[in-house]
């Protein structure tokens, strides 16, 4: 498969499981059963994992050690997310099969934390070369303030708003991988394609 038609499809995959995870919010104003909202939460995770794939393997090579520790982590949590929604909602277990859903946004928000790093020192990205790490960074303000056993405990809107800021910054991400052809990126400014030595831009 040529890289721009991986990027694409991996890019839409993202777009579409983040925004079912952002729509997940609004389950209350069609209150869904537990079981149908885990299935609706699996069909995300599996989208935004099948995304990731695709950012890995288009910016792997780019990101060094920190960054591709970062991108697996990401993977990780995803599989985690879906494993523990199956388990607390589609099959009702409690007690520890809840752990996967915090093991799962732990993971994915670290990850996205180091990747970021990674994205900003070496112009990995053709445009907003800090969105992974603003990623990153939304994800940890989740977890500090807005998580139910941070002061904000008792007040649910914060954490849904919290959880729905996390989501809506991987929109853009998404954005950026269904429109990248697949050119290297000029680690110096990250603007575009780079150029042999001595060659000329058209």
């Amino acid at each position: 498969m040529a890289i721009a038609t991986r990027n694409r499809w991996g890019g839409l995959a993202l777009l579409l499981g983040v925004l079912i995870f952002i729509g997940s919010r609004f389950r209350d104003h069609v209150d869904p059963t537990d079981r149908f909202l885990a299935v609706f939460m699996v069909v995300a995770f599996v989208g935004w994992f099948a995304g990731l794939l695709a950012l890995r393997a288009r910016y792997r090579p780019r990101v060094g050690l920190l960054g591709s520790a970062g991108l697996m982590l990401t993977l990780v949590g995803v599989g985690l997310l879906t494993l523990g929604h199956v388990t607390s909602f589609l099959l009702e277990l409690g007690g520890p099969w809840f752990m996967p859903i915090v093991a799962g946004t732990l993971a994915l928000t670290l990850g996205a934390l180091l990747f970021g790093v990674a994205a900003v020192g070496g112009g990995v990205l053709p445009r907003w070369r800090a969105l992974p790490l603003l990623i990153g960074l939304v994800g940890l303000a989740w977890m500090l303030f807005a998580s139910d056993s941070r002061p904000v405990e008792g007040n649910p809107e914060a954490f849904l708003v919290m959880r729905t800021a996390f989501g809506a910054t991987w929109l853009p991400l998404a954005l950026v991988l269904m429109t990248d052809r697949g050119g290297d990126v000029d680690a110096t400014d990250g603007r575009g394609p780079r150029l042999e030595q001595g060659a000329r831009r058209p």
